[in-house]
C-alpha cells in the first residue's frame, strides 16, 4: 500500500498553487486595470483620430448618396416634391445610418478618454512598483475567494482598497492594508486548517481555470496589438492606410456633392 503524502508536504503543494494562483489573479488585474487601459489609449492616439475621419466621411458619402438615390426615385415615378417630402427623406436617411452614428459617438467618447487617460499617466519607480506588486500579490493570496475561501469576509472589507492601491501604484497604502490583514490572520491563526487534499483539488481547478483566462485575455484587443503598436512601421503602414482611404472618401463625397447639387437645380420643389 502507497502511504498517503505527509502534511507538510501536502502544506507545501498548497502553498505553492496558492502562489500560483495570487500570481494569476496578478496578471489579469495588470492586464484589466493597467495594461489595457494603456494600450487602447496608445492605439487611439496613434490610429483613432484617422479611424474617426474615415467613419465621419464614409457616412456622409453613404447619407448624400442615399439622398441622391431617393430623390430621383421620386423623379423617376413623377411624384412631385415637397419640402415635406424632402425632410422625409431626410429623417429615413437619419434612421437607416443611426448605428453609424452611435459608432461616431463612440468614437469620440474613446478619443476623449484617451488623451484623458495619457495625460494622467505618471511614471512610477521601478522599485516601488515592485514592492506595490509583490504586496498585491501576498494579498491576493490571503484574500481572493478562490485562494483563500475561509477569508471571505477580509476580502469584503480590504479588497477594493486593495484594488486601488493597485491602481494607483499606492505603496503606503496598499503596505498598510497588508500589515491590517496580517494582524486579522494571526489572530485567527488558531482555527483548525482546511481539508488539504480536497483544497489541493479545488485550487488546481482554480489555477486551471484562471491560466485560462489570462491566455485568452491575451489574445483580445486591445492586449493583441502590443506588440504591434511599438511597432513604429507598422503604426505608420497604418496611418498611411487610412490616410488613403480618407483621400478616397473625400473624392467619392466630392463627386456625390457635385451630383446632388445638379439634381437639386433641376428638381422644383413644391410648397407644401
Amino acid at each position: 500500500m502507497i502511504a498517503a503524502p505527509a502534511a507538510p508536504v501536502l502544506e507545501g503543494a498548497s502553498d505553492r498553487l496558492r502562489n500560483e494562483l495570487s500570481a494569476l489573479i496578478e496578471s489579469i488585474e495588470e492586464l484589466q486595470t493597467k495594461t489595457g487601459p494603456l494600450l487602447g489609449a496608445r492605439y487611439q492616439a496613434a490610429l483613432g483620430r484617422l479611424e474617426f475621419q474615415l467613419l465621419e466621411l464614409q457616412i456622409d458619402v453613404q447619407a448624400t448618396r442615399r439622398r441622391i438615390e431617393l430623390l430621383q426615385a421620386s423623379v423617376n415615378h413623377g411624384t412631385p416634391i415637397t419640402q415635406e417630402g424632402v425632410a422625409e427623406i431626410d429623417h429615413r436617411i437619419a434612421t437607416e445610418l443611426a448605428d453609424w452614428r452611435w459608432q461616431l459617438g463612440s468614437r469620440k467618447h474613446a478619443l476623449a478618454d484617451a488623451r484623458e487617460f495619457l495625460a494622467g499617466i505618471v511614471l512610477v519607480d521601478a522599485g516601488e512598483a515592485t514592492r506595490v506588486k509583490s504586496a498585491y500579490r501576498r494579498l491576493a493570496r490571503w484574500l481572493h475567494p478562490d485562494a483563500s475561501p475561509e477569508n471571505f469576509d477580509l476580502f469584503q472589507k480590504y479588497w477594493p482598497a486593495v484594488q486601488e492601491a493597485y491602481r494607483r501604484v499606492d505603496r503606503g497604502l496598499i503596505e498598510a492594508l497588508l500589515h491590517l490583514v496580517e494582524h486579522a490572520l494571526d489572530t485567527r491563526a488558531g482555527k483548525q486548517s482546511a481539508d488539504i487534499p480536497s483544497e489541493l483539488d479545488r485550487l488546481r481547478v482554480f489555477v486551471a481555470t484562471h491560466a485560462e483566462r489570462l491566455a485568452r485575455l491575451r489574445t483580445e484587443p486591445p492586449h493583441c496589438y502590443a506588440e504591434l503598436l511599438t511597432d513604429d512601421a507598422w503604426v505608420a503602414a497604418r496611418q498611411s492606410a487610412l490616410e488613403r482611404a480618407i483621400a478616397a472618401e473625400s473624392e467619392r463625397l466630392a463627386q456625390l456633392v457635385m451630383r446632388l447639387a445638379e439634381l437639386m437645380a433641376r428638381i422644383c420643389i413644391h410648397r407644401d
